[in-house]
């Protein structure tokens, strides 16, 4: 998995999947994505993947029908590296969130 910032054309592919399955309830862009995740690992209690999964797309009834496996694992994979990111940033640095 990815360890740094994602680059342009990851930024790029997020925004576009984030638009591709947007729905009234879900967040909007890498910016709200960047947003969530500030706020789960800035919450006094752990969020579980499971549940801030979820809540990028307004929730469970509105998790999308990926057009394909890959499509999926990539989203995956760039939301963790992100995550992970963030993650360590704020080990380190408190408040750095």
């Amino acid at each position: 998995m990815k360890t740094g910032p994602l680059n342009e054309s990851e930024l790029e592919w997020l925004d576009d999947i984030l638009t591709k399955y947007n729905t009234d309830h879900a967040i909007l862009d890498v910016a709200e994505l960047d947003g969530l995740l500030t706020a789960v690992l800035s919450s006094p209690q752990e969020i579980e993947p499971e549940q801030w999964l979820v809540a990028v797309w307004g929730g469970a009834d509105y998790v999308p029908r990926w057009a394909s496996e890959k499509e999926m694992t990539r989203f995956m994979n760039l939301a963790f590296s992100t995550y992970g990111r963030y993650r360590r940033a704020s080990e380190r640095i408190p408040g750095a969130v």
